[in-house]
């Protein structure tokens, strides 16, 4: 039995919450628009993650050092 993909625009108040822990030092958190604007993130490469995490795909950020952005992205990326 196949299990329906959920749209990733369609958060119940649990992703809420998970996205608002994701977000431990305050402040706003980024958007991808925000983060594409800065120059964090290239375009094609937003549009390949974000084009993956719609077709199911799990992602994986990793970096050596702390406050490299790697719960910035993958927040961003929800």
């Amino acid at each position: 039995m196949s299990e329906p993909k959920a749209d990733i625009f369609d958060f119940d108040s649990h992703n809420l919450h998970e996205i608002e822990r994701l977000n431990q030092r305050g402040g706003r958190m980024l958007s991808v628009v925000d983060l594409l604007n800065a120059g964090t993130i290239g375009l094609e490469m937003t549009a390949c993650a974000l084009e993956a995490i719609e077709a199911g795909a799990s992602l994986l950020t990793a970096a050596r050092p702390g406050g490299a952005g790697k719960t910035t992205i993958m927040a961003a990326l929800l």
